[in-house]
């Protein structure tokens, strides 16, 4: 049985109890292919008290559409069922928990016919290295569906009509294509993948590609020392140069894209691999898994893909798949299993995975709900996530649940444990950018969130927004930037991060939010000395001192950079005129740390010893020649703990490194 949950709230405080509610109920039955089901039974049942009260049938039209219309009561809580029986005779249903004035719009399902389902061409590339001055691959076929007929096409000339082959490449980079076709007319599915036969090439360049509509954003890789030089040539006449460059077409069609890398030894490769930019939305593959409230060993999969899309690939980390749009899943024994969603548009031009470990327990789960209010009154519309204990979020939104209207949100299945919540105005509110981002317990910080333990349902989990404070009326302006690092050590801008500026007697004064390119800017302030920092959930953020003054009315390059340690107070990129600059050594450190920097040109430093908090332990200027020096700092007189050293040139530019004392 395939379930979700829709838990509407509507509180109605000034006008009074109604004696009848209208229920409109409207939705649509497709196939797995996308192709509306006709004359497909659909029912509509209350459930009290385990018993059933109202049932009403209808069949979907040939537009595979369905209605349903009725006079609830105004009760505290009613419980409706919304279900259809699939092709394996397998229930598909829908929970909807309403409690007063409630108007559902749309319930879709997609289940299974008695059409034969189609198939879905996959492989894995096995690299097994080099033999007599050729590059070994094993190609395991894990194509699922309906097929009879395999066609490799290896991408150096050659092909291959066996399930499983191994190939032997030359050195080098190639596209390998797997073909999967059936007789029934139904079956007809490729996919590709480059193969880098790149163990004897002592620098051979690779670049990774991910594609938004028109634009592509590349990363190259290279072997051998830095520094490394890329140049891009994307195969529209545009050029391009840097490991981390993005380039927007305009028009879509395929492109033969070059990167040409340099390694610091002076050796040379070249690489090149056709993308494809279509003329579509692209694809993003997520989902969601929703323990069954009757058995949390079986495990509702809720895909909620974006893209126009017509296959999808489950492989439950079981050893089990299916390739079923929203399948259920019946686990053998409870434990954490890695869930794998492959999805492919319907032209075939975008294709995405999502991964998620998922926890699978014979324990009980419950709803958490409530509301986000103004004035102690509920928000035209609010946004609202879920936390542990910890700051890491729990994604336990189904797609059927609609939340925010009238401020109201609502979590579930939610297993027994300790969380938090934060609740924000949603884009489309009129209260958008005059309140912050609050979590339970009315705070604008995430670490001092009240938190709450789930061992039952929880209904009145309210937050009561902060309001922005109001302009100060001074001359002072701050402006910085916010951004992340990724897993290739490049850094990403972030929007709507939220920027506080507290006075050193911890009252909030000012706060801003960076816009698409991670900046922000803090105007209108008093001169005074104050701490500055962002708040990112489940991040420390190390808290800088600033001072605004008639001498220093506008501070720009306040810099911060989120790292999976926490939100420091720096730009982790580079200034051109530094080489390199080295990780702290030795680390931890008991007494002498040192750190190498490589000058392009003289320079002139302001390094700082800095704890978490922001305050300045140890300060000195320093003078450097051009060329690669060794400096070199004594902390034996700090305390253990962890700390951070700063190195600020004349510009603005704030470079840190993170070390432990011992």
């Amino acid at each position: 049985m395939k379930r979700y949950l829709i838990l509407l709230f509507s509180l109605i405080t000034l006008t009074g109890r109604l004696l009848g509610i209208t229920i409109e109920i409207s939705g649509e039955v497709r196939n797995l292919v996308g192709i509306p089901i006709v004359n497909q039974q659909v029912q509509l049942a209350e459930l009290q008290n385990g018993a059933t009260g109202i049932q009403l049938n209808t069949f979907t039209d040939i537009n595979g559409r369905f209605g349903f219309n009725l006079i609830g009561s105004d009760t505290s809580f009613q419980t409706l069922k919304i279900s259809t029986i699939d092709c394996q005779n397998n229930i598909i249903d829908t929970i909807i928990l309403r409690q007063g004035n409630t108007h559902i719009d749309h319930i879709d399902f997609t289940i299974c016919d008695n059409q034969t389902p189609g198939c879905l061409a996959s492989f894995i590339a096995h690299k097994l290295g080099t033999n007599g001055g050729l590059f070994n691959v094993y190609f395991e076929n894990t194509s699922i569906g309906n097929y009879d007929s395999i066609f490799w096409d290896f991408g150096d000339g050659t092909t291959s009509f066996e399930t499983n082959p191994t190939h032997a490449y030359q050195i080098g980079a190639y596209n390998a294509c797997l073909t999967i076709l059936g007789d029934n007319g139904l079956c007809f599915d490729t996919r590709c993948q480059f193969i880098i036969a790149d163990t004897a090439l002592p620098c051979n360049n690779f670049f990774n590609e991910h594609i938004e509509g028109l634009k592509a954003i590349f990363h190259a890789d290279m072997q051998g020392p830095p520094p490394f030089q890329h140049q891009w040539s994307f195969g529209d006449g545009n050029f391009g140069e840097g490991n981390h460059t993005e380039h927007t077409y305009s028009t879509p069609g395929d492109y033969l894209v070059t990167l040409n890398s340099i390694n610091g030894d002076g050796c040379a490769s070249s690489f090149q691999k056709l993308i494809t930019i279509a003329n579509i939305d692209s694809c993003n593959a997520s989902f969601i898994a929703i323990p069954d409230p009757s058995n949390p060993l079986l495990v509702h999969f809720n895909n909620t893909s974006i893209g126009n899309l017509s296959s999808f690939h489950w492989a439950f980390g079981d050893g089990t798949t299916s390739i079923l749009q929203n399948p259920d899943h019946l686990y053998s024994n409870s434990g954490i299993y890695n869930v794998r969603l492959k999805i492919i548009s319907e032209d075939s031009s975008c294709m995405d995975e999502s991964i998620k470990s998922i926890q699978v327990a014979n324990s009980p789960t419950y709803i958490v709900a409530g509301q986000v209010l103004v004035n102690q009154f509920p928000i035209d519309h609010a946004k609202a996530s879920l936390y542990t204990i910890t700051g890491h979020q729990v994604e336990l939104e189904p797609d059927t649940i609609l939340p925010g209207e009238q401020g109201a949100f609502a979590f579930w299945p939610v297993n027994s444990g300790d969380y938090f919540i934060k609740g924000e105005p949603s884009s489309s509110s009129q209260y958008s950018g005059e309140y912050l981002p609050t979590y339970s317990g009315n705070t604008i910080l995430w670490h001092k969130a009240q938190t709450f333990q789930v061992d039952t349902n929880l209904f009145q989990q309210s937050i009561e927004l902060v309001k922005r404070p109001q302009n100060m009326g001074g001359n002072g302006t701050i402006t910085g930037q916010v951004r992340s690092v990724n897993r290739f050590g490049d850094s990403i801008t972030l929007n709507n991060i939220p920027v506080y500026l507290y006075t050193k007697s911890d009252d909030l004064v000012a706060s801003a939010f960076t816009d698409n390119n991670g900046n922000y800017e803090l105007s209108n302030l008093l001169y005074d000395n104050y701490y500055l920092f962002p708040d990112v959930t489940g991040l420390i953020s190390q808290r800088a001192s600033v001072t605004v003054s008639e001498q220093i009315q506008v501070l720009s390059n306040q810099n911060f950079t989120i790292t999976p340690d926490g939100v420091v107070y720096a730009i982790m990129e580079l200034p051109d005129y530094i080489e390199s600059l080295s990780d702290i050594y030795p680390n931890p450190v008991s007494k002498d740390l040192k750190i190498r920097i490589s000058l392009r040109q003289d320079a002139e430093f302001v390094l700082n010893i800095v704890d978490l908090t922001g305050r300045i332990l140890a300060e000195k200027s320093i003078e450097l020649p051009e060329g690669e020096q060794i400096i070199e700092v004594n902390i034996a007189t700090l305390k253990a703990g962890c700390y951070l050293l700063h190195l600020s040139d004349k510009e603005g530019n704030i470079i840190s490194r993170r070390f432990l004392k011992i």
